[in-house]
């Protein structure tokens, strides 16, 4: 089991959900096709101030234009100024929409099934040779959101992360966190742009059944964490404190019952949030209050959890509760849990 407790602040936050934004710039027929097709997309005005170059949104997929919408954003509220910018980590989990894969996945199946490949050695360089290209692809698609953010914002976006569900904006927080423990920095920026389309929702389709499918939402979601020298060097309070955050080390079968592999304990004092839809029921009910904002949003899917976070840390800020538990399980049973208090 993955488990970290510390000292690490959340600063800020900024989000933009797909479907809901800029809903008045988005044609009837577009709408219309969305909401059959079960999914809702971006569709973020142009005129913008925080809007890419023309240039550059050509070469965005819509989850990358909303991530660098939403940073830009972030990075103007906290009065970010170009210096400090330039020595800010940023973590970026990306959400690779499988549909934008199918040519680069088909060729490097091709490329695979060869006999005596590992009897040859012609063989063996030529299956190497004829993957680099796929490969090269999957590459460029994953790292392509951390790129195009560092350079509208500035940050200095090394250190991406990517894959296909909440676990990897998980796996990014966590890196940021850890980072700012050990002294590596003092504060970061992390985020995720998920993007969604037919070929996820076949997949959610396949093992949650059409019975409990709900909508899918494409999402960017961008958090800046700090310890308190970080706090002093961008000049912000930060009232919120993450506790502690943590993912659960196995994979259940998806076919088991839900009780089976459910584990959260009740906790009284704790608002708990829930973005994901949660279509194989495994949370169970706790003592506290669960807000599961999915059935207004839908599937968030690798922004889920970062967009929990960032949804208790304005709920927080009523001071109704004390602490928040944001958890999810992602559509293969992986859990993963972040808690936050209200710092005295």
């Amino acid at each position: 089991m993955n488990e970290h407790v510390g000292g690490v602040f959340l600063l800020g936050s900024c989000f933009e959900i797909g479907g809901g934004i800029r809903e008045d710039q988005k044609e009837p027929w577009q709408a219309e096709r969305e909401a059959t097709q079960g999914w809702e997309s971006f569709h973020i005005s142009e005129s913008d101030p925080n809007y890419p170059s023309k240039k550059d949104a050509k070469a965005m997929r819509n989850e990358i234009v909303a991530s660098v919408v939403a940073l830009k954003r972030l990075v103007k509220r906290l009065r970010l100024n170009p210096d400090d910018l330039r020595n800010t980590p940023l973590y970026i989990a990306t959400s690779i929409p499988a549909h934008s894969l199918e040519e680069e996945i088909g060729r490097l199946l091709k490329s695979v099934d060869i006999p005596r490949v590992w009897e040859d050695q012609e063989v063996r360089n030529r299956l190497l040779f004829s993957m680099t290209n796929p490969l090269t692809g999957l590459k460029v698609l994953s790292n392509a959101n951390s790129c195009f953010a560092s350079e509208n914002c500035g940050a200095r976006g090394n250190n991406a992360t990517f894959g296909d569900t909440s676990v990897a904006g998980f796996q990014a927080l966590e890196e940021a966190w850890f980072d700012i423990s050990e002294g590596r920095s003092t504060y970061a920026i992390v985020g995720v742009g998920a993007s969604c389309g037919r070929a996820s929702q076949l997949s959610l389709r396949g093992l949650a059944g059409p019975a409990k499918l709900q909508k899918e939402t494409e999402a960017a979601v961008f958090l800046v964490l700090g310890n308190k020298m970080g706090m002093e060097t961008i000049g912000v309070h930060a009232p919120i404190r993450i506790k502690h955050l943590e993912q659960m080390p196995s994979i259940p079968d998806i076919l088991e019952q839900a009780d089976e592999h459910s584990c959260f304990e009740s906790e009284d004092d704790s608002d708990t949030f829930n973005v994901y839809s949660d279509p194989l029921g495994y949370f169970p009910e706790t003592g506290a209050d669960q807000l599961n904002l999915s059935y207004d949003i839908g599937n968030l899917g690798a922004a889920s959890l970062l967009c929990s976070i960032a949804l208790a840390q304005d709920h927080l800020a009523t001071r109704k509760y004390a602490a928040a538990v944001c958890r999810d399980k992602d559509v293969y049973g992986r859990e993963t849990r972040v808690d936050l208090e209200v710092c005295s």
